[in-house]
C-alpha cells in the first residue's frame, strides 16, 4: 500500500509513535508561491510557524516508495 510508512518522504518524529513529517515539496507553508492543483498548502494566520504531521497509514497521491537497501 501506498502510505506514509514506505514513502521516501515520511520520518517518524517519535521513535514508538504512529505519526511524522512529511518533506514532499507539494507540502507548502506559504502563500506565495505558484501552486498546483495537487499542492497542499498549510499555514497559521499569525504568520509565525506551523507544522504538518501524518499518521504512518496515511496515503496520498505523491507517495514515493523507499528504495530497498542492497
Amino acid at each position: 500500500m501506498k502510505t506514509c510508512k514506505t514513502c521516501k518522504f515520511w520520518k517518524r518524529r517519535i521513535r514508538g509513535l504512529p505519526h511524522g513529517k512529511c518533506s514532499c515539496p507539494k507540502f507548502i507553508y506559504t502563500s506565495k508561491h505558484d501552486v498546483t492543483s495537487d499542492t497542499l498548502i498549510y499555514c497559521d494566520y499569525e504568520c509565525y510557524d506551523a507544522s504538518l504531521e501524518t499518521g504512518e497509514d496515511f496515503g496520498c497521491i505523491h507517495h514515493k516508495a523507499i528504495k530497498a537497501k542492497v
